[in-house]
């Protein structure tokens, strides 16, 4: 897992995971532990509110991004994947529903929805967010929210 760096000083844009709202946020502090095993570097930032809060990013509960752009095509991809996801599961749910009539589309399938959890996943861990009991909550772009089981998508080979 490659571990995101930041500059202090750096403005990021922090994609909260709770309710998809999108907020800056500047990095004052780097601190790095140096263990005989690893190295583990944390990072305070400020939060733009009224009380100037200071937090240690892995504790905000969000996806951090060093640019506008990096979010940008995050945010693209999920929004797309959720509209492939909707899609296939109507045409999927259409061709059940209406399967004597035989005028239904056959389902076209969205590989695109892996990828996303791949991603999803990747961003989680890269910005040390926990799971809890070995799963993920995730919020769609379209509000929709879902629990991943971690093992599972192991198991399928998509982490």
């Amino acid at each position: 897992m490659k571990e995101e760096s930041y500059d202090v000083g750096q403005i990021i844009y922090l994609l909260s995971i709770k309710n998809t709202r999108v907020f800056p946020a500047r990095v004052t502090e780097e601190i790095v532990r140096k263990t005989i095993n690893e190295s583990i570097t944390d990072y305070v930032i400020l939060l733009p509110d009224k009380n100037k809060t200071l937090v240690k990013l892995r504790d905000v509960g969000a996806i951090a991004f060093s640019s506008i752009e990096d979010l940008k095509g995050f945010m693209i991809e999920n929004a797309q994947n959720s509209i492939n996801s909707m899609i296939t599961q109507a045409v999927t749910n259409g061709n059940e529903i209406f399967k004597n009539d035989g005028t239904a589309d056959e389902p076209t399938p969205a590989p695109q929805i892996e990828v996303a959890q791949k991603n999803v996943e990747k961003k989680i861990q890269e910005n040390g967010l926990d799971s809890d009991d070995g799963y993920v909550n995730i919020q769609l772009q379209d509000g929709k929210k879902a629990r991943i089981n971690i093992e599972n998508l192991q198991k399928m080979g998509l982490q």
